[in-house]
């Protein structure tokens, strides 16, 4: 902001200390490295800024241009060789940015499920920053048509002009349009949007991992109830608890075959084929018994039940058999039974799976590699297996990687999960931190957050 007198004020940051950025609520509380919440952001940050002149107005000087040209770091790929050309996307005149370049389709912002369209076709997205009415120019190495849709890409408009592997397109004065594009051979579609880690949970909301899986899983598979409990063997001779198991799918058809994985001191009798074809909006649904046989010890058991979606992507759903537990939430119990028993569930909860911090802090030089390491140990009767990610602030994400990484543990067992910070020889002396969240099973848990130091070179 410029005021009257001429002096330009700058907000570089603010942070609310409040609901919810304030307020930690997943487990024992973690704080950054110096005891603070994480929104205050007590680290080092580096902003920077330029100041741009020209002769002229601001058209004629270039700003946006220049603007963009700042806010892009020069990015690097490897040529094709001597006299070959890279067949990239390229945007005339400078008055004309690309806002977007993807495959086309977009399910979630349009309501639908589904892959991306992908395939044959991509999206580009264009803006005029002069003011001034132009034609651009979009050249795309092996395009075949183009035509207008409008931003959910739902609707498809006018035919474009296309020579000699250019989209021409008339742009209004300020306007943003979007355009797609066919090229003349058709490449696979939906196989770029794979979820890293799998099996991907069925209920991604309790990890907490923000938008939905890759496809936004256009048929889904869930357990009812998430948990039963069954006494120890012998003490209830015959024992059985029930499970609903159900496969749904959205606006467009299914059809494949749950798998149900489940540890050797469990059993699943299905009762029936668990093949499924679904119509648009359909579902099926089995009854399921559990038992445990003679010999199994107590403790908390996980069955999965899997199936595949239209990007080929494993899709999981669990539920926790408790053996030797008794049944919570019990309705039928009296206030202060139910107040105990909610306390004991609690923490058998929290004995299912510690992350401790083995790199207390990590320092590091420009140019310099590490590692951060956190163990992983299971106190569950059955294989844990799951998915972490590595945690930090905005600015140091270019440093680490893979940020997401799966484990899997036996029971009782622990594993060392390792994530690789490489810090490169422009790196500025600052320090911040990292955290590693660990998911399995709808389940969340945070290590304690590991300072991380870039120091100068002496």
């Amino acid at each position: 902001m410029v005021t009257p007198d001429g002096t330009l004020h700058l907000s570089l940051m603010r942070s609310c200390s409040a609901w919810p950025s304030g307020i930690w609520i997943d487990g024992d509380r973690r704080t950054a490295p110096d005891g603070s919440s994480f929104a205050w952001q007590h680290w080092s940050h580096t902003f920077e800024y330029a100041l741009v002149s020209g002769p002229g107005d601001w058209r004629a000087a270039g700003f946006s241009p220049a603007a963009e040209d700042y806010n892009h770091d020069l990015l690097t790929v490897p040529g094709a060789g001597p006299g070959r050309a890279a067949g990239h996307l390229s945007v005339e005149p400078a008055t004309v940015t690309l806002g977007a370049l993807k495959p086309r389709g977009n399910p979630l912002a349009a309501g639908r499920t589904g892959a991306l369209t992908g395939g044959d076709a991509v999206t580009v997205r264009l803006r005029e920053t002069s003011g001034r009415p132009v034609t651009a120019r979009v050249r795309f190495p092996g395009v075949a048509a183009a035509w207008l849709t409008d931003l959910l890409e739902e609707s498809d408009g006018a035919a474009l002009r296309v020579e000699d592997d250019t989209v021409f397109v008339d742009l209004p004065a300020f306007a943003t349009v979007t355009v797609a594009l066919r090229t003349g051979s058709r490449g696979q579609a939906g196989t770029a949007g794979a979820e890293p880690v799998e099996p991907v949970h069925a209920r991604y909301w309790l990890h907490g991992k923000g938008p939905a899986p890759a496809g936004n899983l256009p048929v889904a598979v869930h357990f009812t109830p998430v948990r039963v409990a069954l006494p120890i063997p012998g003490a209830d001779p015959g024992a059985a608890a029930a499970l609903t198991l159900t496969v749904g799918c959205g606006a467009e058809p299914a059809s494949g075959t749950v798998e149900l994985v489940a540890p050797d001191e469990v059993t699943l009798s299905p009762g029936t084929d668990l093949r499924y074809e679904l119509a648009p909006g359909g579902y099926a649904a089995w009854d399921l018994t559990v038992r445990v046989p003679p010999g199994t010890g107590p403790g908390r058991y996980f069955v999965a039940a899997r199936i595949r979606d239209d990007l080929g992507q494993l899709i999981e759903d669990t539920a926790m058999v408790a053996v030797g537990e008794r049944r919570w939430p019990d309705p039928a119990l009296p206030p202060e039974e139910e107040l105990e028993l909610m306390q004991a569930d609690y923490a058998a909860g929290a004995a299912e799976a510690d992350v401790a911090v083995l790199t207390p802090e990590l320092r590091l030089t420009p140019g310099s590699q590490g590692e951060l390491q956190v163990r992983v140990t299971s106190g569950l009767a059955s294989e844990l297996h799951g998915e972490a990610q590595l945690v930090s602030p905005f600015g140091s994400w270019e440093m680490l990687g893979p940020w997401t990484q799966g484990f899997s543990i036996a029971p009782g067992a622990s594993t060392v999960l390792r994530f690789a910070v490489n810090a490169p020889v422009t790196a500025r002396p600052a320090q911040w931190w990292a955290l590693v969240k660990v998911m399995y099973y709808g389940r969340v848990r945070y290590s304690e957050a590991i300072p991380v130091v870039v120091e100068p070179v002496n």
